[in-house]
């Protein structure tokens, strides 16, 4: 029933109280990003609001701190990555990566496996875990690490799009992506 709260409900009851008894609103993003949302979400909020983003990456120093960022490399593959890479020519690769949430449907995978397989550019594609299992759709060619490198669950993305070999970064458009990408120079797809 409509009258019904549950916990969701009260948690965003909470969020508006702390909003209107908040001097502002800090952003994680820039205003050269969105300038109109910015502008707008400003006046319909009517209270300060500040974009300081990207907040997790405050210096560029920092984001090519490569102790910093191979800290985080749960499968310890940054270096087994790195040196695919460095094989590569500068801007050709193609970093294809769908973030942690997106499951694809087999026949989806093996429409994305083709195109990887048909097209002339060397590749990185990173691919859920639980589904690299089952590789039935996968190309047998695919597997030859000459033309791209497969790698299942997680990726060091940021050693990745750091890399002067990538040149692309065909992605969700998930908001980390977006702004590592940024923050990285590689455009999207």
């Amino acid at each position: 029933p409509a009258d019904e709260r549950n916990a969701f409900d009260e948690l965003l009851d909470r969020t508006r109280e702390s909003e209107d008894q908040s001097y502002g609103i800090v952003h994680d993003t820039f205003y050269e990003l969105e300038p109109a949302y910015a502008d707008y979400y400003q006046k319909m909020k009517k209270t300060k609001c500040w974009q300081i983003g990207p907040i997790s990456y405050f210096s560029s120093n920092l984001f090519r701190r490569k102790d910093l960022i191979n800290s985080f490399d749960e499968s310890n593959s940054s270096a087994a990555v790195v040196e695919w890479l460095n094989k590569q020519k500068h801007k050709s690769v193609l970093y294809v990566s769908f973030g942690s949430t997106v499951k694809f449907p087999e026949e989806q995978l093996a429409e994305i496996a083709k195109s990887l397989e048909a097209s002339t550019v060397p590749f990185i594609w990173v691919v859920k875990k639980d589904q690299s299992a089952k590789t039935t759709w996968l190309p047998e060619s695919l597997v030859d690490e000459k033309k791209g490198l497969i790698i299942n669950g997680w990726a060091p993305q940021l050693t990745i799009l750091d890399h002067s070999a990538v040149g692309g970064f065909m992605t969700h458009c998930g908001w980390n992506s977006v702004l590592e990408a940024i923050i990285a120079g590689v455009p999207l797809v």
